[in-house]
């Protein structure tokens, strides 16, 4: 009777682990080629169900890439301004590479107010 009872929540953990330890997501060439070394499992589809851990891991280096790239774009004065924003407002920055030369194409006083009106 426990024997049963310990398959059954052994069951139900596994198809909760499997749901919930993958996420589904749909990646550029060279974001599924990263990830093919880091524990992809193809879905015979478009789509490939990912180690969440690996998608965070990518996520989190191309994340730091884009605020090292948007640093620079902006300048030291205006980023720790977006940073100060991004911790009143309790929102993560994210900026896409067209957003980034977007910007760098603008004149300094028009990027701040860019900024402010982005987190209104």
């Amino acid at each position: 009777m426990e024997n049963l009872e310990q398959e059954k929540i052994s069951k139900v953990k596994s198809k909760f682990e499997k749901e919930h330890t993958k996420i589904s997501v749909f990646l550029r060439f060279d974001q599924i080629e990263y990830l093919n070394k880091e524990h992809v499992e193809p879905n015979c589809s478009n789509m490939s169900l990912v180690v969440r851990n690996a998608v965070d891991i990518f996520i989190e280096k191309e994340k730091k890439q884009k605020l090292t790239i948007l640093k620079k774009v902006l300048g030291e004065e205006v980023y720790e301004k977006l940073l100060q924003l991004s911790n009143n407002y309790g929102k993560e920055i994210e900026a896409t590479m067209i957003d980034l030369v977007e910007l760098n194409c603008q004149p300094e006083a028009k990027q701040e107010e860019v900024i402010d009106d982005q987190w209104k």
